[in-house]
Parts: structure tokens; sequence; C-alpha cells
């Protein structure tokens, strides 16, 4: 069986708890499922406690898949948490998306410099009144 066009994706969401990490999840999921997409979706959380660590990881594929993975495609770091406790999960390639005014890649950008570093300054762009 011929791989093109085949396609294996993870997307990872961190956080602390009470930023809203699982709304995006459901939203993947809904999507993959109606596009008839394979799905694998893996929700860590140290506790419901406002502020304690949230990680979200969706894979999804055009194949049959069982388990989340082991490299991360696509990270979104709300928090610096997330940037320091993720990066073992990088591969070559992995976007990172995080907020640069409030998260900082440190060492992580040095060690995982095939990684795309997709800062965001949302203050910046923010709409004033």
């Amino acid at each position: 069986m011929s791989n093109v066009g085949s396609f294996d994706y993870v997307i990872s969401i961190g956080g602390a708890a009470g930023q809203g990490i699982a709304t995006p999840g459901n939203i993947l999921a809904r999507l993959f499922a109606r596009r008839g997409i394979h799905m694998y979706a893996y929700n860590a959380y140290q506790s419901i406690i406002r502020g304690g660590h949230s990680f979200l990881t969706v894979r999804c594929s055009d194949r049959e898949i069982r388990t989340h993975g082991d490299v991360i495609d696509l990270i979104i770091c709300l928090n610096q948490d997330t940037m320091d406790r993720h990066l073992e999960h990088l591969g070559p390639g992995t976007s990172v998306i995080f907020n640069s005014d409030t998260i900082e890649p440190g060492e992580a950008a040095k060690e995982f410099s095939s990684a795309r570093w997709l800062l965001a300054n949302l203050l910046e762009r923010a709409p004033t009144n």
C-alpha cells in the first residue's frame, strides 16, 4: 500500500488549569470526526485546581492510530511551564507557538534549532479602544 498523501500529525496545547486547554481539544475532536479522520486524544493534568499544569495532545491520521505518539509536530505554549516541560518531545521541524511577551524559549531555541519558533506578541496585536 502506498503512503502517498498519507498524514500523521500531533498537536499539543499546554498551560495552567483554567486556561481552557480542553476546549480546543473538543473542537479538534469534532472537526476530525466529522471529516472521517482517525484521532487519538490524551489530556494530562496535575489536578483540577486552577493553576496546575494541563497538557492536551491530539494526534490525527488518515490511518487507524492507537497512541498519542512520541513526537509533537505543533505545540502551543500558553505558559512558561509548558515550554520548559515538553521540550524532549519536539522533533525536527516542530512548530512552537508562544507569546514572546511572557514566555522565553531560552536554551530550547539553541537545543532545538530545527524547530520553527513562532513568536506572538499578543499585547501588540490586541485591539485598543
